[in-house]
């Protein structure tokens, strides 16, 4: 399934990583990995329930594993679910024989956060997937929006695709906007894609998605087949081989198809696991006498079929897909520069008309990454959408049974490419791109955003706005994008590193330890607070206060600094002079409270604590315990660095 051409130069490492030979196995298992998403959005409810995305997909992955052949091998990758940022992927467990209590105590671990790094974790997983000559390898991706972080899923699934990894995608009541975004993922890998609407449908999908998962071992072509490559025309001999010899044409009484399809065998019969699975050219299949389904499937293309196979005879079955063949090449409109992302969707269009460019498109049936592309579709008419970056065109088209029909698009379309050297790392960066918008707040409306450092994206001739923030520090350009040129920017943010820590007298502190930090020269940016102990804060040009606070209480130093921006890293070190007290009631007659007082008698501290250990600016105080109607007073002269208890008796 999925065999569109021509797809660039994708990456080779991972490709070569995941089909390179391995020492053969006897027998050898299937091996899938469960890629669950754990970013923000699956805590939201699910369609019209009031079950979180995250829960439901729990139960009913929970309940599946309970019927899954015990010789997968199963591991479990989580994304978005820790720090919810865009490196957020964990390996929860490697490809393992299935262990379903394991599994679950996993998966209720995950608590939602921020965003979906969907396609590094589908490429993590890939990478676990153990070694095999023979069984199935997979991954069963669970998730309910794309990627949101700027990453080329058509580029991952054309290598996947190729490594012969199958990606069923179950995606929990996708937008429609995000479909066509995921259609790609099926299409060049082989996989399946679920929409499910309704939480029956979600445990449906699941389970058939490993059912497809544990098909076992995948047949090889017999090497005594006669039909093969450019053979594929030839009459298969009465003296062949006893099996199954498939085919299938565009149109009736057309030629022979020279594209291979997903060709799925299985016994004929409820509950059958596959015998056959695999991308070919007109399989010959070696199985026993007996009744069989066939299907073949590309993308939205499915043909079926049913055989029976005698004994020590050939069985042909040719199957009519009343298809068409379109092909596709994308152009730019002016310079021909080269568009690193790329993606050719088709749908379904609507009843009449054509939608704006800015509409989602609707029912898709298909997609692929690169600049040329071959499709298999059904008869009837399709809405064709191109889309580099923010730069689109779509045309509609018309397909008959057997024709083969070229389809050329042209994008309007500049390419901007941006950087940011002197962000600091460990801070979020984030690089936004703006159109002018009379009805936007402002008169600008954000139409990209990213947290890469470094990027280009193709766009739409015109004037922008770009604007690199970090740490509440901003730096923005105004620019035109020309149709067909390369306009290339660096942003500078006007800003200095300020890392501050704590000591008292020799010792470095790392605990109970707090900043404030106050621009004080009217430059109008927010008051920063950080918990951190040796904190490094990017921070704009002007003067601050900053206050160091040791403990809750008034242990506290304030300095005032001047920060220039282009200066190295300014270090500054906040010298405390305090101490720590315990404080203890003898013969008390109940509970105590007590009650501490620097010695110009200002409230400095109160508690209903029995026995409170805290930290103190050194100096002299009045502590007043009491308890019902008792109260007993003591003087605290407490040094800088010194530990001491206090006793106070009631006796």
């Amino acid at each position: 399934m999925g065999w569109a051409r021509g797809l660039g130069a994708a990456a080779m490492a991972l490709v070569c990583l995941l089909a390179s030979p391995a020492v053969a196995q006897a027998p050898e298992q299937p091996a899938t990995f469960i890629v669950f998403d754990g970013s923000g959005s699956m805590a939201a409810p699910f369609a019209n329930t009031r079950l979180p995305r995250v829960g439901l997909a729990r139960e009913a992955l929970g309940r599946a594993l309970q019927r899954v052949p015990q010789d997968l091998r199963l591991g479990l990758v989580a994304f978005g679910h820790r720090r919810g940022d865009c490196a957020d992927i964990e390996v929860m467990r490697p490809a393992e024989p299935v262990d379903a209590p394991r599994t679950n105590q996993l998966l209720e671990k995950l608590s939602p956060r921020g965003r979906g790094p969907l396609t590094q974790a589908l490429r993590v997983a890939a990478k676990e997937l153990p070694q095999t000559r023979t069984a199935m390898r997979s991954l069963i991706l669970i998730h309910d929006d794309a990627d949101n972080c700027t990453v080329d899923l058509c580029a991952l699934a054309a290598e996947l695709g190729k490594a012969r990894i199958a990606v069923h995608a179950i995606g929990l009541a996708l937008k429609p906007e995000d479909k066509p975004k995921m259609a790609c993922l099926a299409q060049l890998t082989g996989g399946r894609l679920y929409n499910p609407t309704t939480p029956e449908q979600v445990g449906a999908a699941i389970d058939e998605a490993l059912k497809l998962a544990s098909a076992g071992a995948i047949p090889k072509p017999s090497a005594s087949a006669p039909l093969q490559g450019e053979r594929a025309e030839a009459e298969v001999p009465e003296t062949a081989p006893q099996g199954l010899y498939l085919r299938a044409r565009l149109a009736a009484k057309g030629p022979l198809l020279r594209q291979p399809l997903q060709w799925t065998v299985l016994p004929d019969g409820d509950n059958q696991l596959p015998v056959y699975s695999d991308t070919s050219l007109n399989p010959f299949v070696a199985v026993p006498p007996g009744k069989y389904r066939i299907e073949g499937r590309d993308g939205p293309l499915q043909i079926t079929g049913t055989a029976n196979v005698v004994k020590d005879k050939p069985t042909v079955l040719v199957l009519t897909a009343d298809a068409a063949v379109m092909r596709t090449r994308l152009a730019t409109l002016r310079g021909g520069i080269s568009l690193p992302t790329a993606t050719v969707t088709v749908a379904r269009p609507p009843a009449e008309g054509e939608p704006a460019l800015s509409a989602p498109i609707g029912d898709v049936v298909s997609a692929y990454g690169g600049m040329e592309g071959t499709f298999l579709l059904p008869q009837g008419r399709y809405l064709v959408r191109a889309q580099a970056g923010l730069a689109r065109t779509q045309k509609l088209v018309t397909l008959t049974p057997g024709a083969d029909t070229a389809l050329d698009l042209t994008l309007d379309v500049g390419l901007l490419q941006l950087e940011a050297p002197n962000t600091t790392p460990g801070l979020p960066a984030v690089f936004a791109v703006l159109e002018d918008d009379p009805d936007a707040p402002r008169g600008r409306r954000e139409i990209f955003r990213t947290a890469e450092r470094t990027i280009q994206i193709p766009l739409p001739p015109g004037t922008y706005t770009v604007e690199l923030r970090q740490a509440g520090i901003e730096t923005r350009e105004r620019l035109v994008v020309p149709s067909g040129e390369v306009v290339r920017r660096t942003l500078t943010l006007a800003a200095a590193q300020v890392s501050l820590s704590s000591r008292l007298g020799a010792q470095a502190l790392s605990e109970q330890l707090s900043y404030a930090i106050e621009r004080i020269d009217g430059g109008g940016s927010e008051g920063v607070t950080t918990s951190k102990p040796q904190p490094t804060l990017l921070l704009a040009p002007g003067r601050y206060r900053i206050e160091g606070r040791y403990g809750n209480i008034n242990a506290r130093v304030v300095r005032e600094v001047e920060v220039r921006a282009g200066a190295a890293v300014q270090q500054i070190v906040f010298d405390h002079a305090a101490g720590q007290v315990r404080l203890k009631a003898a013969g008390a007659p109940g509970e105590v409270f007590w009650d501490i007082r620097d010695a110009a008698g200002r409230p400095v501290w109160s508690t209903g604590q029995p026995e409170p250990e805290l930290t103190l600016q050194a100096g002299s105080y009045v502590v007043r315990a009491g308890a019902r109607d008792r109260q007993v007073e003591r003087t605290l002269d407490l040094r800088a660095g010194e530990r001491r208890t206090l006793e106070v008796s009631f006796e």
